[in-house]
C-alpha cells in the first residue's frame, strides 16, 4: 500500500510539473547598442520588442519609421499596416 500511495505521489507530482513547463514562457533582454531588444518564447505567438529612445527622422505610416538615438546610431524599421505612431510621442503600437 505504501509503495502504491509513492508511486500515485510521484506520478502526480510529474504532471504537475509538466504543466507548468508547458505554460512558462521565457522572457530575454539584451541590450543591443542604444536599442533594448525584449524577446519573449514559449506557449503562444513569440514576441519581439524592441525600444529605441530618439528622434523619429523619418515616418511613413505602414511603410517606415527612422529613429536617431542621443548616441547617433541610427534605426529604421519596416512597418506593417496596422502598426502606428499616436501623437507627437514616438510610442508604436501594434
Amino acid at each position: 500500500m505504501k509503495n502504491r500511495n509513492l508511486v500515485a505521489l510521484i506520478a502526480a507530482a510529474s504532471l504537475v510539473a509538466g504543466a507548468r513547463c508547458a505554460t512558462h514562457r521565457e522572457v530575454k533582454i539584451k541590450e543591443e547598442g542604444s536599442a533594448t531588444v525584449t524577446k519573449e518564447t514559449g506557449p503562444g505567438e513569440n514576441v519581439k520588442t524592441t525600444v529605441v529612445t530618439g528622434v523619429v527622422t523619418k515616418y511613413r505610416p505602414g511603410e517606415e519609421l527612422e529613429i536617431r538615438p542621443t548616441d547617433g546610431n541610427m534605426h529604421d524599421f519596416d512597418l506593417e499596416d496596422d502598426v502606428s505612431v499616436q501623437g507627437r510621442s514616438s510610442w508604436v503600437s501594434r
